[in-house]
Formats: structure tokens, sequence, C-alpha cells
């Protein structure tokens, strides 16, 4: 049987649904793309100030709906540029929608403020603005926080991945975009905190709304408004701002083809599905794996059983194994893996890598 070629749009965005092209805005020094009711790309003289500002609806376990947008109106002028338009986001006995209205003007400032009111109870991680900065000329650079009380932080973007939030309870965010020309985002209507999104192998920073801190899920209440505004000025003047256009042509040359150019690539072994594997070492072989990240849980009463069931699929591939383990114990780790070092010996597995995880460290916060 002959299987019919991946379509372009597979190869790039891995499905087979079109990617729509946005609508470039621009105004004075300002350009950004409208994508589905979200600002994309926020420029100042050709340099990236923002990655992205939305209002997002995210249902209780994170999803984010897709809204259904009518009534979109735009208009563009030498003076700026204006959008307005409806959304809905529902599901069988949830629904909200929202109306949002995005103002740019010759200046470089920008508005972007979002209403929403709940048609019913609505069950939700989180709903409202969320907004990126890039990483580009931001991670490890001077920025002034300003939190809801008033509190002034002159702090620094992280330059490495920060596994906390660097700004919490937080107004505004003034970083400079240019010499001598500083942007300010300013987010009205709730709390809002800063998370270094490189967590999740996302390339930027990401503000969002309501503090992690907080209970979530939580109910927005039929018929109740929720209005928030993000804002984005600009301040003093760039004698570069002539000079930092978009650039000119870049070109890309092909090397030579590079043997084993390629990171190992391998599968995750959990321990539940070591005899389905066993049983199917064919089809295991046949993909190739040349890592296999397998899970060790005491707490499960994993042992010696699956330890050699590790063996077995390692000897049959020839991959690397890394162990995850879990420890239960802040006093009684290094017992546990005296113990389980010793089972790893006698169940005859060779380890590439190990990795310890804490019991209590199993509990994640989402974005």
């Amino acid at each position: 049987m002959k299987s019919s070629p991946v379509s372009t749009s597979v190869i790039l965005c891995g499905t087979r649904q079109e990617d729509v092209v946005g609508r470039v805005l621009k105004a004075g020094p300002m350009e950004v793309e409208l994508d589905n009711g979200q600002l994309r790309y926020l420029k100042i003289h050709g340099v990236e100030v923002l990655r992205a500002i939305g209002f997002l609806v995210r249902d209780e376990n994170w999803g984010t709906y897709i809204p259904k947008i009518t009534g979109l109106k735009i208009s563009e002028s030498k003076k700026g540029f204006s959008v307005s338009f409806h959304a809905v986001c529902k599901r069988p006995g949830q629904e909200i929608a929202y109306d949002a209205v995005i103002e740019g003007d010759s200046e470089g400032n920008l508005e972007f403020t979002g209403t929403a009111i709940p048609k019913t109870d609505f069950l939700t991680a989180r709903t409202g603005f969320v907004v990126l900065h890039p990483l580009k000329g931001v991670a490890g650079e001077p920025v002034v926080a300003v939190h809801v009380d008033g509190a002034i932080d002159n702090s620094k973007f992280p330059p490495l991945i920060n596994p906390i939030q660097p700004f919490l309870n937080l107004r505004s965010l003034s970083h400079q975009v240019l010499p001598g020309l500083t942007a300010t985002v300013r987010m009205e209507g709730d709390t809002f905190e800063t998370e270094d999104h490189r967590n999740w192998t996302d390339a930027s920073f990401k503000t969002y709304v309501r503090p992690l801190a907080l209970p979530w899920p939580y109910t927005l209440k039929a018929g109740e408004p929720v209005k928030q505004a993000v804002k984005v000025t600009l301040s003093g003047r760039s004698a570069s701002a002539g000079r930092a256009g978009s650039g000119g042509v870049v070109s890309i040359a092909l090397g030579k083809p590079m043997r084993d150019g390629l990171l190992p690539v391998g599968f995750g072994v959990p321990a539940e599905e070591i005899d389905h594997a066993i049983r199917h070492l064919d089809l295991v072989r046949h993909a190739g794996p040349r890592i296999l990240q397998c899970h060790f849980d005491p707490r499960e009463k994993h042992g010696l059983k699956e330890l050699y069931g590790y063996r077995v699929l390692a000897d049959a591939t020839g991959a690397d194994v890394v162990l995850e383990v879990i420890v239960t114990g802040v006093e009684t780790y290094k017992q546990e893996l005296r113990t389980i070092s010793k089972l790893v010996a006698e169940a005859g597995l060779k380890l590439s890598a190990l990795a310890v995880c804490p019991e209590g460290d199993l509990k994640s916060v989402l974005p």
C-alpha cells in the first residue's frame, strides 16, 4: 500500500489545519500582528518589544478555548488603528463572552481592553490577559517592576532560567527597547505576576493574570463582568531609532551533511509498560531507540523485577538507560539510594544517567 505524501502544514505545524496568516497593523513606529483576536510581535522601530498580548479563556484543566469571533472591525489611518470584536467561548453547560477593543496611535502607544461576562457560572483556571516579553534584548537586562501596592523594584529579567516567578503582585514592567527609549507595559483590572516561560521550553517571559498562589480552578459567577486592560506606552527618544529597522535580507547556507548530527532519541518506559514492551521486542528494536528513560518508584512497590525488565529492553536495543528514581524522605534519601543501587547491581542494569526526584517535588503548578 502506497502512503500518501505528507502535507507541508503537517511538516511545519504538526496538523493538516492550515496556519492562518495574521493581519499586520501599523501606527507610527509601531507594528503588530493581529492573529485570531490576539496580538503578536509588537515592534517599535523594528525592535520586538512584546511577543504577544492576548485575552485568554482557559478551562479548569488549563485547556485554552478557541474563541468564536464575530463583529470584527478594523480601521487604520495616519493617526493610528483600532480593532474591536465580540468573542464567545463555550462548551456544554459553560459559556462566557467577551468584547475586546484594541487601539494604537502614531506615538507608538497601545491599549488592549477586554470585558468578559459569563453567561453561566464558568469554571476556569485563568481568564484574562497574558503578556509575553521576548528573550532577545530582555533576558538579563534591567527592568523596573511596579507592584500593586505602588512599591517600585529596580531589578533585572532573569539571565538564566528561573524556576520561580521573578515578579509577583505586579502592575507594570518597564524596560529599555533602544538606547534612550523605554517601553512600559501596564496591566489593570487584577493582580498579575511573571514567570520564566523557558521552564516550559517557550522563548519568553510570561506575565499573566491571577496569582498562582490563589486556588484554582475558580468560578466566575454568571452575569458578573471581568474587565482588564493592557497598556503599552513609550517614553524618551532614541537617537538610533531611525537605524533600527528590520534589517536586510537574511541568508541561510546549507553545510555538508553531518553523520549522527541529531540528538539521541528514545522512549520513556513506565514500569507498567515493561511486560508489554518485552512481548513486542521486534517492534521496539525496529524503532531504534538510543535512550530508554525508565521510571522507578518505591511507593509503587517497584523493585528487582522492574529493574530486570529494563535490563532486558536495554540489552535488546543497545540503548542507554536513564533511571528516574523517586525518593520519599528528606532525611532518609541516602539510604533509599543505597538500597536502589544494590538492586540495580543485582539486576545487572547499566545506567548512563540517574535522575533523582523528591516525592514532594512531584506536585507542579501549570502555566
